[in-house]
């Protein structure tokens, strides 16, 4: 009996053993769903300075950026494509998330199925303007007509563009086409357009300090469920401009969205064991000392969510009432 039991725990450990080291010597590729230089590949890239210190077998890990259909392509990769071992990791944009569900779009991968690794940060969503457009307060943006510029169809700067237009101000003229963050502040600067919208807060601080430092750039409106930073204080919330409550639940719905900042995930095909594996990884390297470190050198807050907790998120979004969802869908026409 002894040696029978003897036989079970040395194969169990050896599967444990197993599972743990199915790391070593192999490569774990982080896939962007944005452009290189863009906030979205800048924290991917803080990740993998530090996450294979937190992998057991400590993988080399490595970052590539796959941008277009506001992460989708990237999200089509990771999930159908690339290998379901758990080597392959999607960063993706945070309007893909809900995107199917909300515009009533079918993509041949489900956001409610994806194993989420976790979230590095919560971060606060804003509309930012330049100051030499004529804009004096976003009452301006209500009454008269500016342009807001932003990235892809299906990407957070023109999914929430429109919503602005279709809830709040009418008259404004979105247009898209700028590939990546940079190439909106780069047409904002020159006025080429007016307003950026569903802008990282984390991401203009650091990445852009010095246009707000000139005054050439400045906070617009917030779009948010709660208001953010103190340096927030002075800036609106979009909706103390609504006053119908169907509107102002959908931007609640819509705003909600922020639990999934930057979100990473691995195909829903990949084995639980190693799901757990990335995800206790994931936790570790975000209480990593160096990595706060070099959080702290960018500038980059690191209040992150744990991959259970937006999976609950997502399960929860998806099981919103249909007709509620359908309603929705018809602003973002």
């Amino acid at each position: 009996m002894i040696r029978y039991f003897l036989l079970w725990m040395s194969l169990l450990m050896g599967v444990v053993y197993a599972q743990e080291n199915f790391y070593k010597g192999k490569t774990v590729t982080i896939v962007v769903g944005g452009a290189a230089g863009a906030n979205y590949d800048v924290y991917a890239r803080l990740l993998s300075r530090h996450f294979s210190n937190n992998i057991p077998g400590n993988p080399n890990v490595i970052v590539t950026n796959m941008p277009g259909a506001g992460s989708h392509v990237a999200a089509n990769y990771v999930t159908n494509v690339g290998e379901r071992d758990g080597t392959v990791v999607g960063a993706l944009m945070m309007g893909s998330i809900a995107e199917p569900l909300l515009k009533n779009v079918s993509f041949n991968h489900d956001p409610s199925k994806y194993n989420y690794i976790g979230s590095i940060n919560t971060d606060y969503n804003i509309c930012v303007y330049n100051t030499n457009s004529g804009i004096t307060s976003f009452q301006d943006v209500i009454d008269k007509e500016y342009i807001i510029g932003g990235a892809a169809p299906g990407s957070e700067s023109v999914d929430w563009a429109i919503l602005l237009k279709n809830i709040v101000a009418p008259k404004v003229k979105v247009i898209t086409g700028y590939g990546s963050q940079p190439e909106e502040i780069r047409a904002l600067l020159t006025n080429e357009i007016q307003i950026v919208c569903a802008q990282s807060y984390v991401s203009m601080k650091s990445t852009f300090k010095n246009y707000f430092e000139s005054g050439q750039i400045d906070y617009l409106v917030q779009m948010d469920n709660e208001n953010g930073a103190p340096v927030f204080n002075n800036v609106p919330n979009l909706k103390d401009f609504v006053k119908d409550e169907e509107k102002k639940r959908i931007l609640e719905f819509v705003f909600s969205q922020k639990t999934f900042s930057r979100p990473y995930m691995v195909s829903q095909y990949v084995p639980q064991d190693r799901v757990n594996i990335l995800r206790k990884a994931f936790e570790e390297t975000m209480k990593d000392k160096d990595f706060i470190d070099d959080a702290k050198k960018l500038n980059f807050d690191t209040n992150y969510l744990s991959g259970e907790t937006l999976q609950e998120a997502a399960k929860q979004l998806y099981s919103s009432p249909k007709e509620f969802i359908e309603k929705i869908n018809t602003y973002y026409q």
